[in-house]
């Protein structure tokens, strides 16, 4: 096998022509006053409240004065900004 098609058709190599995975450059934000305490955060993210001993998936949005601890946020959920969990 020809190590050049094998390059070519690499969906992981930026300078590939196929039209694999498309290169996304999201970043999550957090607030000035956010808190994230032992958990995970996936991209494209918005904290503005506090989340501690959790794993937040991407697309969330944690409202300000919203605390969630010890849970799951599946992605695309939003949390209200009285929000407790």
């Amino acid at each position: 096998m020809n190590m050049l098609s094998v390059l070519e058709m690499d969906a992981f190599n930026p300078g590939s022509p196929s039209a694999g995975i498309p290169r996304l450059n999201v970043y999550s934000s957090f607030g000035k006053h956010s808190q994230v305490i032992n958990s995970i955060v996936g991209e494209n993210v918005d904290i503005q409240g506090k989340i501690e001993n959790s794993l937040i998936f991407s697309n969330v949005r944690v409202a300000k004065d919203a605390v969630i601890r010890n849970s799951s946020c599946s992605p695309a959920t939003t949390s209200a900004a009285s929000a407790r969990s």
